[in-house]
């Protein structure tokens, strides 16, 4: 069998990939209000059970190299669909936390780029499936707290490749994230 090899973790995407995020999708996606994007997050992470109810489970935590869609990091093509939740459960809890903070005009204490987010492969696809369904249970739960006590707008982090994002950029980003990670598992499934 041949080695896949693979950018490194932290490589990012090309300047269109960010450019087109920094300056038309994110803007584009935060003109909505918190209440839409949050049903659209809500939404698009309900679907993930419908893609993996029917496989078999030792299935669904075979590494499977798949052509690299747009947004995705060349080194996050050769996961496992086990990995692919474990990476969004890692995002979604920074996320959650960075939305917390920016709705109370506050900051995250370090930057976080995107080789730190990657998946250990460590974790069954039950465990990774079951905590990232937390975390978008957490996430919601932020998002909502967030809403009753008042949610700053003035307060921006940066996001490593799409640049600084308020409390709503970043909840619009849980959006996109979340849909270009089911795409992946999508791929993967085809493959298997």
């Amino acid at each position: 069998m041949r080695e896949v090899i693979l950018a490194p973790p932290g490589a990012g995407v090309s300047w269109l990939e960010q450019s087109l995020g920094r300056y038309f999708l994110l803007p584009m996606l935060s003109l909505l209000g918190v209440r839409p994007l949050k049903k659209l997050f809500t939404d698009i992470s309900g679907q993930a059970e419908l893609f993996v109810k029917d496989i078999e489970k030792q299935k669904l935590s075979v590494r499977c190299l798949i052509a690299r869609p747009l947004w995705l990091e060349d080194s996050s093509r050769n996961w496992s669909v086990a990995m692919v939740f474990e990476h969004m459960l890692i995002v979604n809890r920074a996320i959650a936390e960075t939305i917390d903070l920016l709705a109370k005009g506050s900051k995250p204490a370090i930057l976080t780029g995107t080789a730190d987010v990657k998946p250990t492969g460590n974790l069954t696809f039950d465990e990774s499936f079951s905590a990232y369904q937390k975390s978008v249970e957490s996430l919601l739960q932020i998002v909502d707290k967030c809403e009753k006590n008042g949610w700053s707008e003035s307060s921006r982090w940066p996001h490593p490749w799409f640049g600084p994002l308020s409390a709503k950029g970043w909840l619009a980003l849980a959006a996109i994230h979340t849909n270009l990670h089911l795409g992946q598992v999508k791929k993967i499934l085809k493959s298997l």
